[in-house]
């Protein structure tokens, strides 16, 4: 998926997803990357994808790796997290993770509510 969005989103000369990996200090592989993907070499260009990069785009991974890696996101000035998954497991451990957070605890109890369920998480008004 990032090779997709890193050489087939937009233009060669105007892609946001591109850009953006320049400037996270990736500007050869991200032209790698987009030439691959344009010249129809699509496995290549997501193998071309450095760990390091999903690892600073992502909490990917097994749910203690998660949990390890939870807290410098927290600290990093994210007021949002995206989660993408159809495996409710898999959020049920990120939500676990989240909540079991100290920081994350004190939410709690000024009375805001945080999602406590899948379908709660699936809620338009959250």
């Amino acid at each position: 998926m990032i090779a997709l969005y890193i050489g087939g989103m937009g233009t060669r000369n105007r892609n946001f997803h591109k850009d953006s990996m320049i400037r996270r200090g990736f500007a050869e592989v991200a032209e790698h990357i987009q030439e691959l993907f344009l010249a129809g070499r699509e496995a290549e260009a997501a193998e071309a994808v450095p760990d390091e990069y999903v690892d600073e785009s992502c909490l990917i991974g097994p749910r203690d790796r998660i949990a390890s890696r939870f807290a410098a996101w927290r600290d990093c000035g994210l007021t949002s997290l995206a989660v993408r998954t159809t495996d409710p497991a898999t959020l049920n451990a990120i939500a676990t993770v989240a909540l079991a957070d100290a920081r994350i605890q004190p939410a709690l109890s000024t009375g805001t509510r945080l999602p406590t369920t899948i379908p709660d998480l699936c809620r338009s008004d959250h």
